[in-house]
């Protein structure tokens, strides 16, 4: 498997996390952009798991005294 992240994996995460392609192909966005809004999604997608994570330890722990 090939390191280099392909322009159809971006899209795929674009995609998953709601952004319609056809309508954000019309503002026709450089491959820069692209990867600076996926790399976006990215970073929220780990920081939302982040405290998903540490909320199920949280409440697991049954720390709320």
């Amino acid at each position: 498997m090939s390191s280099k992240l392909s322009l159809d994996e971006m899209w795929q995460v674009i995609e998953e996390y709601g952004i319609d392609r056809k309508l954000l192909e019309t503002t026709q966005p450089s491959d820069e952009l692209l990867f600076r809004l996926y790399s976006s999604i990215k970073q929220v997608k780990e920081k939302s798991d982040l405290f998903e994570k540490e909320s199920v330890e949280f409440l697991k722990s049954g720390s709320l005294e």
